[in-house]
């Protein structure tokens, strides 16, 4: 009623007797999995589970108008690569990856034609579907060059806005920081 957004933390659920699942230990794997580097099918299952709940609650918000379609989208992507990640499948998430960072830069770049969101957010959205699409041809030249590129045209946005008092001196060195 407040006109503020809640936030729902999400939790899974854990009987004391059984464990997700017989014989596992699923909080120990998952950590493991966490603190090496590598995730194992049990970390992977996990996962897949929470982004099917995030999902679950992300379509009821999307139907009665408390969820933008970014955050909705979202919330599928994470749930279908969720689930490449269980089956090992590199090639499957990186074209979701690709294919949901062009879905949301064109919601991104409408909103920005409409006034509705800034530049800074639009160059973010581009960024990351630019660098996505080099990441799916497998070619780290051109992430690099992206990379680069978006540090640059951040910087100028930022310096431009820090100029004029709308960006704070800490996000004006992160910008710079960033770029060099």
């Amino acid at each position: 009623g407040d006109g503020q957004l809640g936030y729902i933390e999400f939790t899974v659920p854990v009987s004391v007797t059984n464990p997700i699942g017989p014989a596992t230990k699923p909080g120990r794997e998952a950590a493991e999995s966490i603190a090496d580097g590598k995730p194992t099918a049990e970390a992977a299952r996990l996962k897949l589970q929470f982004a099917e709940t995030r999902l679950k609650l992300a379509d009821a918000k999307y139907r009665a108008g408390q969820l933008d379609a970014t955050e909705y989208y979202r919330a599928q992507f994470e749930r279908d690569a969720a689930a490449a990640e269980l089956k090992g499948d590199t090639a499957e998430v990186l074209r979701l990856k690709a294919k949901f960072a062009e879905r949301n830069f064109k919601l991104i770049d409408a909103r920005f034609r409409l006034g509705m969101t800034d530049g800074r957010e639009r160059l973010r959205a581009q960024f990351d579907r630019d660098i996505a699409e080099a990441e799916l041809k497998g070619d780290p030249a051109e992430a690099a060059r992206v990379q680069r590129q978006f540090a640059q045209q951040d910087f100028d946005l930022v310096q431009r806005q820090y100029k004029i008092g709308i960006i704070t001196a800490d996000e004006y060195e992160k910008a710079k920081f960033a770029r060099d």
